[in-house]
């Protein structure tokens, strides 16, 4: 056949290929109200030209171990309801093959997928559409999110993804994510919820967003987090915190917004307009204060939020945060120190290996309006198990 039409407005259908039964290669298939399933027979492999669900609910099904093979496109319309490829029910999973170079994934309405995703060759997936579709299992393809939205809920690491004005986020794991020129949001959860999201590599840009939902300071079920392994480029990208309603960040926490892995790689550069220490304020619905930014976080190279007071204009200096980062090849570690002061007040950073002596450590600094002040140093393996610092105000 050349088109296949399951189902219509009024009325429901199944079509079920049987052992002996084939859908032509080349057939469209199109689910306008109803579902395929593909036959009753372990290993059972359907190959059809494209695939599309129309105005209202559709699923395509099959047994443990079968394949449905898509040559063409895939396309997702109507109004918002069931529309499934693969049994979210069924342990064993069926498989989902895209032969597609791309595969045009075009969704204007939702699609959970809850097959295994693989493909031959250099076989892609090109997602357009303002719909939202969710890989929940294992899907191995490289991406091009375009538009729409699209959830890594299963495991993506083999899926690379090229963000070119689309929406990636989930709560499980993908592959890299390099930015073209229009750039896209990355926004870990599943879709309104919380998460966290594994990626690979990171290389951004500008025409990239970074969007962090917060609630409380537990990653995952009252907060966002992207776990990156490998390199992390920030490419001066923008950087997006949502205060959820009620929103509960004590003074001091500290929320490693994007972790990145090991200690070896630092994370180059910083989000725009952001830089080292920077001072990020919180609504005063939310409690006021704000956060400062380190990309010197944690182990040394994750990008961290701090809860911190709004500036008073107290001079007193308050040491808010001190990492310490990688050793160099004659064993020097960098040292950052994060801190606050009164606007307008000069301070500088020193250090003693005694608490009696004290060493002027780099420039002095004046507080800037935000009263953050940002002091880089560095300690050497000679001194370092006993070396101590301060800020202090002249």
């Amino acid at each position: 056949c050349a088109e296949l039409i399951i189902g219509s407005l009024e009325h429901a259908a199944t079509v079920e290929t049987r052992q002996h039964e084939q859908i032509a290669d080349t057939c469209n298939v199109t689910i306008d109200l109803g579902d395929l399933n593909i036959g009753n027979v372990t290993a059972r492999t359907e190959t059809i030209g494209s695939l599309s669900y129309g105005a209202e609910n559709g699923s395509v099904a099959g047994p443990a171990g079968s394949f449905l093979i898509v040559r063409g496109n895939i396309s997702v319309g109507g109004t918002p309801g069931r529309k499934l490829l693969g049994d979210s029910a069924d342990a064993s999973v069926m498989g989902l093959r895209i032969e597609g170079t791309p595969c045009l994934l075009n969704a204007t309405a939702p699609l959970i997928v809850f097959a295994d995703t693989t493909r031959p060759g250099s076989a892609s997936i090109r997602r357009t559409g303002g719909g939202a579709v969710k890989f929940q299992r294992t899907v191995s393809v490289p991406f091009e999110l375009v538009a729409g939205e699209t959830l890594f809920n299963g495991n993506g690491s083999g899926s690379p993804i090229a963000l070119n004005g689309g929406t990636l986020g989930g709560a499980d794991r993908c592959g890299g994510i390099t930015s073209g020129s229009s750039g896209g949001i990355v926004s870990p959860g599943d879709g309104g919820g919380f998460g966290v999201l594994h990626s690979g590599f990171i290389v951004w840009n500008a025409a990239t967003t970074f969007k962090v939902e917060i609630l409380n300071a537990t990653a995952g079920s009252g907060r966002d987090q992207l776990e990156a392994t490998g390199t992390v480029s920030l490419g001066n990208a923008a950087l997006s915190i949502v205060e959820k309603p009620g929103f509960s960040i004590p003074l001091n926490a500290q929320l490693a917004i994007l972790q990145n892995d090991g200690t070896a790689d630092a994370t180059i550069g910083t989000f725009a307009g952001l830089p080292e220490g920077a001072f990020i304020p919180i609504s005063a619905a939310s409690g006021g204060g704000g956060f400062l930014i380190s990309y010197h976080g944690g182990d040394g190279n994750d990008v961290v939020l701090t809860r911190v007071p709004a500036p008073t204009g107290d001079p007193t200096p308050r040491l808010v945060s001190f990492t310490v980062g990688n050793p160099d090849g004659l064993g020097n570690r960098p040292v950052t120190a994060i801190g606050t002061g009164g606007p307008g007040t000069s301070y500088r950073l020193e250090s003693s290996v005694n608490l009696q002596q004290w060493a002027l450590e780099g420039p002095t600094l004046v507080a800037p309006a935000t009263g953050v002040l940002s002091f880089t140093s560095s300690i050497s393996p000679a001194v370092r198990l006993k070396q101590f610092f301060r800020i202090r105000k002249l």
